[in-house]
């Protein structure tokens, strides 16, 4: 896993903000939030991230019109989308939008930890 990862959170939600701020501090890793897409973009272009978590439902753009950027813009950077209605037709748009992890609201702490350890150590593809 990369020594000090720095995570960026998109979502519009405080609450879901400061819970997978909280969660992820917890082991180690710096975040940053932001609750729009324009503001993630603005932060992507001043500050290196090593994993992007977008929610799919955004007050500014869509979630997989960020990823779509994200994934062009920023080849390097891991992307999480996550939405409390992931599944079917939704994860597969992200995945082909280029996002390397789907992730579901609520999701539980641990399963948080060990799917954003899994991605930025390479292990989930």
């Amino acid at each position: 896993m990369v020594v000090n990862p720095r995570v960026l959170i998109v979502d519009d939600e405080a609450d879901v903000r400061k819970f997978l701020a909280a969660a992820l501090h917890e082991y180690g890793i710096a975040v940053t939030a932001a609750a729009k897409g324009r503001q993630a973009l603005s932060l992507l272009a001043d500050s290196e991230f090593e994993l992007i978590i977008v929610d799919m439902s955004l007050p500014d753009m869509d979630g997989l019109e960020l990823i779509r950027r994200v994934h062009r813009d920023f080849p390097l950077l891991k992307i999480a989308a996550i939405s409390g209605f992931m599944g079917g037709a939704l994860q597969r748009e992200a995945v082909l939008a280029g996002a390397d992890l789907t992730l579901r609201k609520p999701t539980p702490r641990l399963e948080l930890r060990n799917a954003v350890r899994g991605v930025l150590d390479g292990s989930v593809k």
